[in-house]
C-alpha cells in the first residue's frame, strides 16, 4: 500500500534538515550617513583630479584619518573605553612656567643660530655637532615627564602599583648599577637588566633642594610566588635628606632580583616619594639580613595609602629582568639562609616551590625532593608510590626555580663500568655522583611513603638500604 502523500512529504522534510542553515532574511535598509568615496563619479575616471606627488596623498590621507565618521573603526571597537580625565593623579602638581617667557627664549635661540653663519656651514655639509646632554636637560624639563608617564601606561604600572591612578614623574630619577671596576649600567624606562648586573644596590641621583625629605622605593610587580597580586619589596630607604640616598634610614636592605626560570620577564621599578616631613616607618622596616621572602610580601598601593597624607610620588624609572646563571647563587646562597625545608610548615619558599611544581614542571634544588630518572629497562613491581607512571616516562632533567639540573640522565660510566644504575626513587642527594665514585647516599625526607621492588642494570635492589623508603 503506497504511503499517504503527508507522510512522504513529511519524511522528506525530515532528510533534508540536516541542510539547513543558519542565515536569518532581514530587510536591506539605507546607510545611517554617507558612504566612503560616494561621491566620485567612477563614469568618468579619466577627469578626476591627481594627486601627482605621494606628499599631497599623504597629507590627504592623514586628513580623512583623523576627520570624524559616522562608523566605528577597528580600532575604536577594541579600544578600551576609557577617559584619561577620569584617573587621579597623585604627583606633584606640574611647575609654574611663563608662557611668554618661554616662547621668548626659543625665539632667541632660533635667532643666535641663524645669526651663526659657523654653526649654518657646518649644518649644510653634515658635520655639525650636537650637545647631547643639553637636549637631555631640555627634555627632561619640558616632555621628558609625560614621555615617561606614556612608556609607564604602556608597560602597566599604574595599574599594577596605583590601581589605575596615575602621576607624571617630575622629578628625574638616574639609576645606575656598577658593573665592574668602571663601567655603569644605567636604568631607563623599560631597558633590560640582567639579575648579575644587578648585584649590588644601585646608585641613585636626583635633583632636590636642601632640607627636602624623600623616600626611595624598588620593587618587583611580577616575582611574588604564592599570591598573583603582591609584590617583594627588593629595597627601600626612607627619610632621606636631599639626595644623599646613603645618608637616608635603610628601612628594607637590598635584595638582588631573582626571577625564576621560565617566568619570563619581570618588572622592577624604582619610586622616588617626596615627603612633606619626617615619617615614622617602624611598621614598614625588616631586619637585616632579610632573607625570609614572607617578610618581603609588599602591596606599594597599601604603603602609599598608609602614608599619603605625608608623601607624594614624584620620580619613577624601571627595567625588565629575567632569569640568568647568577639566580642559581642566590637561591642557594641568600635564600638559603633561611633554612627552607620541604616538609609543610617549613618555610615559604618551600611551600612556593610546590606550587610551582605543578604549574611549571620546576623542583628546587639543594635539600630538597628529586625526580630521578628511567634510563633504559626498568623493572618497576607494584608499589604503593602515587607516581609510578610518571617517574618511569620522564626523560628530561628536572630544573629547579633557579634553573640547576637536579641529576645528569644517561651517565656514559658507572662504577662497574657499566652503564648508570637505572633507579626510580624520591629522595635528597647529599653529594652528586660521577664517573669514578660510588652513587651517593640518598637520604629520604620523612614520609609515609615507600618504593620497593626497584631494581637497577647492576642488579642492585633499592628496595632496602638508604633508597627504600620515603
Amino acid at each position: 500500500m503506497a504511503a499517504p502523500w503527508w507522510r512522504a512529504a513529511l519524511y522528506g522534510s525530515w532528510r533534508w534538515r540536516g541542510f539547513s542553515t543558519s542565515a536569518a532574511l532581514r530587510r536591506r535598509t539605507a546607510p545611517l550617513g554617507p558612504m566612503p568615496n560616494e561621491d566620485i563619479d567612477v563614469s568618468n575616471l579619466d577627469r578626476l583630479e591627481k594627486y601627482r606627488s605621494f606628499d599631497r596623498y599623504r597629507r590627504r590621507a592623514e586628513q580623512e584619518a583623523r576627520a570624524p565618521h559616522w562608523w566605528r573603526t577597528y580600532r575604536e571597537h577594541f579600544r578600551e573605553e576609557s577617559d584619561p580625565k577620569d584617573k587621579i593623579d597623585i604627583g606633584l602638581p606640574p611647575p609654574k612656567v611663563c608662557r611668554t617667557q618661554q616662547l621668548l627664549e626659543r625665539k632667541r635661540v632660533l635667532r643666535e643660530l641663524r645669526a651663526n653663519s659657523e654653526e649654518e656651514r657646518a649644518a649644510r655639509l653634515g658635520t655639525a655637532r650636537i650637545p647631547m646632554e643639553a637636549v637631555r636637560a631640555e627634555w627632561e624639563k619640558t616632555c621628558g615627564p609625560y614621555h615617561k608617564q606614556r612608556l609607564a601606561e604602556y608597560y602597566g604600572l599604574y595599574r599594577d602599583l596605583f590601581h589605575g591612578a596615575t602621576f607624571v614623574p617630575r622629578v628625574p630619577l638616574h639609576v645606575a648599577y656598577a658593573v665592574g671596576e668602571d663601567d655603569l649600567m644605567p636604568v631607563y624606562h623599560g631597558n633590560e637588566v640582567t639579575p648579575a648586573e644587578a648585584a649590588q644596590a644601585p646608585e641613585v641621583t636626583y635633583e632636590a633642594d636642601k632640607g627636602s625629605m624623600w623616600t626611595l622605593l624598588l620593587t618587583n610587580l611580577d616575582g611574588h610566588l604564592l599570591e598573583p597580586d603582591a609584590e617583594y619589596v627588593h629595597w627601600l630607604v626612607t627619610n632621606i635628606p636631599g639626595n644623599s640616598v646613603a645618608e637616608g634610614q635603610e628601612t628594607c636592605p637590598y635584595m638582588p632580583p631573582f626571577p625564576a626560570r621560565g617566568s619570563g620577564f619581570h618588572r622592577f621599578a624604582f619610586l622616588l616619594f617626596k615627603q612633606d616631613k619626617p615619617v615614622d616607618f617602624s611598621e614598614d622596616t625588616r631586619p637585616s639580613p632579610c632573607y625570609q621572602l614572607a617578610q618581603r610580601t609588599f602591596c606599594t598601593f597599601d604603603f602609599y595609602k598608609k602614608h599619603q597624607e605625608a608623601m607624594t610620588p614624584a620620580g619613577l624609572a624601571f627595567f625588565q629582568c629575567r632569569w640568568d646563571d647568577s639566580v642559581t647563587h642566590i637561591f642557594h646562597q641568600l635564600l638559603g639562609k633561611a633554612r627552607v625545608g620541604w616538609g609543610t610548615g617549613q618555610g615559604q619558599l618551600a611551600r612556593a616551590h610546590r606550587t610551582l611544581l605543578t604549574c611549571q614542571g620546576e623542583v628546587p634544588l639543594g635539600s630538597m625532593p628529586f625526580l630521578g630518572w628511567v634510563a633504559g629497562q626498568s623493572q618497576a613491581s607494584s608499589s604503593s608510590h602515587p607516581y609510578p607512571l610518571f617517574l618511569q616516562t620522564c626523560r628530561s632533567p628536572c630544573l629547579s626555580l633557579c634553573g640547576h639540573p637536579l641529576t645528569t640522565p644517561n651517565r656514559s660510566a658507572s662504577p662497574t663500568g657499566s652503564p648508570c644504575a637505572t633507579w626510580t626513587g624520591i629522595g635528597t642527594v647529599t653529594n652528586p655522583p660521577t664517573a669514578s665514585t660510588e652513587w651517593p647516599e640518598c637520604h629520604p625526607p620523612q614520609s609515609g611513603l615507600s618504593l620497593s621492588g626497584f631494581t637497577s642494570r647492576n642488579n642492585k635492589d633499592h628496595s632496602t638500604g638508604p633508597h627504600s623508603g620515603l
